[in-house]
């Protein structure tokens, strides 16, 4: 017998006349005094993407500076070849914000994941990578943008529920919360590169060496375990990866003493102990992050709560329902 079908719901490929319309976005308009931090204008910029505004227009009290166009520019460079931009009566407007074919969120947000795990292994303490700083933050780049591009997404999904399918209407919120978790790891990630390799310049004890890698490895896997919960969410997986979440982060704390607080007869060269501080700090957070994800998962996994539009239809529930 098929579920009630209650308003906006979409029943054998015929749209509801209850649906909610298409909520119109009008370009997002910044305006910007004459002595405007660039740090700001990008921020702007950001908030203005994320708010699906399909174009951009800048404006500047006595005309757009140089130093505004080179934040353009470098917001530009996040999403490659696409964005457009033009002068309009001495207004920057940027257009072309999307492509041509966006995946859906799921995939968006998956791309997103794997890109951040690459990073983090990348980052590894048991590796010498030669990379400078300044490649590390292209790559966070990189990752900052895909998140962004994931938010774009969720709101767009919220506007205009008559052009997305029946699951990104029902679990956008999933992806966004994914979305800000993952852009957190990677940011971690680039520390762990910049200050293991401040710290193993150092010439820290072989043990010592050996004992961190294998913390981020324990703390990469359990990262990319989460990201398959994410994809095929089921209670008891979802609560085993807490658990274990709890007890990798037991571990960090472990460790901090055992290379750190414990070493007050021998303490190691404030570098040493500064880099290693910041690397442990990092790991625990990434781990932390991870639970999120576990907990995100968890949330997906569950049944369906009731709806004030009447009982959920098959699709409501994600179409996972397990609890193993």
């Amino acid at each position: 017998m098929m579920a009630a079908q209650g308003p906006g719901r979409v029943s054998g490929g015929v749209r509801d006349r209850n649906l909610p319309r298409r909520r119109s976005v009008s370009p997002r308009l910044i305006r910007l005094d004459s002595d405007t931090p660039a740090e700001h204008v990008f921020r702007e910029l950001v908030a203005a993407y994320v708010s699906a505004a399909p174009r951009i227009v800048i404006r500047q009290e006595g005309g757009i500076r140089s130093s505004i166009r080179d934040v353009v520019s470098s917001f530009r460079e996040r999403f490659g070849a696409r964005t457009r931009l033009d002068d309009e009566h001495g207004d920057l407007v940027l257009y072309g914000l999307d492509p041509e074919s966006p995946p859906r969120l799921p995939q968006l947000s998956f791309r997103l994941g794997e890109c951040v795990l690459e990073l983090l292994r990348d980052a590894g303490l048991g590796t010498a990578s030669t990379a400078r700083e300044e490649d590390w933050d292209e790559r966070d780049n990189v990752v900052d943008a895909l998140a962004w591009e994931v938010q774009r997404r969720v709101t767009q999904a919220w506007r205009n529920p008559r052009e997305y399918g029946h699951r990104e209407r029902i679990n956008p919120i999933r992806w966004l919360e994914a979305s800000r978790a993952l852009e957190r790891i990677g940011d971690h990630a680039v520390l762990i590169a910049i200050h293991g390799a401040r710290w193993r310049e150092t010439e820290p004890a072989e043990a010592e060496r050996r004992l961190l890698t294998e913390f981020h490895h324990q703390a990469s896997d359990y990262v990319d375990g989460a990201l398959v919960l994410l994809v095929d969410p089921r209670v008891g997986s979802a609560n085993a990866a807490l658990d274990l979440g709890v007890a990798l982060r037991e571990t960090g704390r472990t460790l901090v003493d055992r290379l750190i607080a414990a070493r007050s007869a021998n303490p190691p060269p404030p570098l040493a102990a500064v880099s290693l501080g910041w690397v442990l700090h990092s790991l625990d957070r990434i781990v932390a992050y991870g639970m999120d994800l576990a907990e995100i998962a968890l949330d997906s996994a569950q049944p369906a709560r009731p709806s004030l539009h009447g009982p959920p239809s098959e699709d409501d529930t994600g179409g996972n329902e397990s609890h193993e």
